[in-house]
């Protein structure tokens, strides 16, 4: 175990979406804590129970996000207070790991993220979700990776880099990922071939984002 960032908590491990994030943060890390690939959206219910849970009691997700709201902005670094699903249902994030997380993102306060599970990349959504549900930004695995480890008594904290704005559609990646929850190379390329300028905004987007992911998670060293 490995004590937290700016606090006294132990973190047992780290989850990270699989891909460039997952790679980003392994390689940040090094060998000061254990960090897990991830599958994108719906799928990681399946892969969790395959992880050694019964010996965790904290563990911090790690990773990308898009934004919901204006003030939050690409590079951006984010600290979950609570998760929400498009059905309305809230989480509350452990408040002790929270407090303990808080130095993380110091300069903003901790925020209700939602958990969507396809890409949201038509900014009208993004918009439509932050007036109807209050969340600021979402991910893809936040919610349901709560859900389940709450169910073993596990406390997760979320870290997340904001990697495309509010304001800008990005290409259509309906069919970016596959049932297991992997990115699929080409259908990512045809759909940025599709819309090279969305494209390029998403892949400037991400390596920025990618960069302020691995200083965030050196500071775990």
């Amino acid at each position: 175990m490995r004590e937290g960032i700016g606090s006294s908590l132990e973190i047992d491990a780290i989850l990270v979406p699989q891909g460039a994030e997952y790679a980003t943060v392994q390689r940040a890390c090094r060998s000061s804590l254990p960090v897990f690939a991830i599958p994108a959206g719906a799928a990681v219910a399946e892969y969790l129970p395959r992880l050694p849970l019964g010996s965790w009691q904290r563990v911090l997700v790690m990773g990308l996000c898009g934004s919901l709201d204006d003030r939050y902005g690409i590079g951006d670094v984010v600290l979950y207070r609570a998760t929400i699903s498009i059905s309305g249902r809230c989480l509350e994030c452990d408040r002790e790991l929270l407090a303990g997380l808080v130095g993380v993102s110091p300069d903003k306060d901790p925020v209700l993220a939602l958990t969507s599970p396809e890409v949201v990349f038509r900014s009208a959504a993004k918009q439509q979700y932050r007036q109807q549900l209050g969340a600021v930004v979402v991910d893809m695995e936040g919610q349901t990776v709560q859900s389940i480890l709450a169910k073993w008594g596990i406390a997760v904290g979320t870290i997340r880099v904001v990697s495309d704005d509010s304001h800008h559609d990005l290409p259509d990646l309906s069919d970016a990922f596959d049932d297991r929850g992997q990115l699929q190379s080409w259908s990512l390329v045809k759909a940025v071939a599709q819309d090279p300028v969305a494209g390029f905004r998403l892949v400037q987007g991400s390596l920025q984002a990618l960069r302020v992911l691995d200083r965030v998670a050196r500071q775990l060293n």
